[in-house]
């Protein structure tokens, strides 16, 4: 039947609709006396909920799959991290002049910025993939934050409760506060987190995300499990002239 033709007072629009992984085009009909449906903010926050939720499985079997044995934080010493690997991608920042980092800061002097395209980068694929659906990830939690591409995302995962840890430590030079996720099958490693007054707060943040300022003092509790960490923060941001204000306390978003 040809809609356009139809003599029963339809009208016609088009939805793309999800099928087989492939995004298809398709007519649906409606009627002239069918109403609008009304969104409230409710549902739309309900809807990013639950599509942070389905990024968040995404990502899962992307870790599940990471093979690495490298940690480059603290690998040597060891004095804050030990990890089975860990690997940051973004906007990263090193001295100015060093390769890849020839753009200055816009207000750290003798700092220079990684500005080039992760996904356009000679990257391995499976790292390309890891960096492309976290970014989906940070769309979903905060675009503001992640605008520019200005960010750095670091994923870290942990599974031997005897020889892993985070301890406490900041994260000095950050410019901004994190939004951080733990993924995998574990339990335990809760983060804590404290504040410019002393005082001290536990979050368990095992698919959720959590809000915080590395720039305060702040370690992982005792784990079991093989505990996966997501983390998006900030060395660098075009848009600002200074670091922003300590935010706290941690909260969930």
């Amino acid at each position: 039947m040809d809609c356009q033709k139809a003599t029963i007072g339809l009208n016609t629009w088009r939805a793309k609709l999800w099928w087989r992984g492939h995004f298809r085009s398709v007519v649906i009909p409606q009627f002239k006396d069918t109403q609008p449906v009304k969104y409230t903010l409710e549902d739309s926050q309900s809807r990013r909920k639950a599509l942070i939720q389905v990024k968040m499985d995404e990502l899962t079997e992307l870790l599940d799959k990471v093979k690495s044995k490298v940690q480059k934080r603290d690998k040597k010493n060891k004095k804050h991290f030990s990890l089975e690997w860990q690997l940051g991608m973004g906007r990263s920042t090193s001295a100015l002049g060093a390769t890849a980092f020839e753009t200055p800061h816009n207000f750290k002097k003798g700092v220079g910025v990684c500005m080039s395209d992760i996904l356009d980068s000679k990257r391995p694929k499976w790292q390309k993939e890891l960096y492309a659906k976290a970014k989906e990830l940070i769309l979903l939690i905060d675009a503001d934050f992640a605008k520019n591409d200005d960010f750095v995302v670091n994923f870290s995962c942990m599974c031997d409760a005897l020889k892993h840890y985070c301890r406490r430590h900041v994260d000095n030079m950050d410019i901004e506060y994190q939004y951080a996720t733990v993924l995998g099958d574990c339990t335990g490693g809760d983060l804590t987190v404290w504040n410019s007054d002393g005082t001290s707060q536990t979050k368990n943040y095992h698919r959720k995300v959590l809000k915080m300022d590395g720039r305060l003092p702040h370690q992982v509790e005792p784990f079991t499990g093989r505990r996966y960490c997501v983390i998006f923060y900030k060395l660098y941001d075009r848009r600002y002239t200074e670091a922003s204000p300590i935010f706290e306390p941690a909260c969930f978003v």
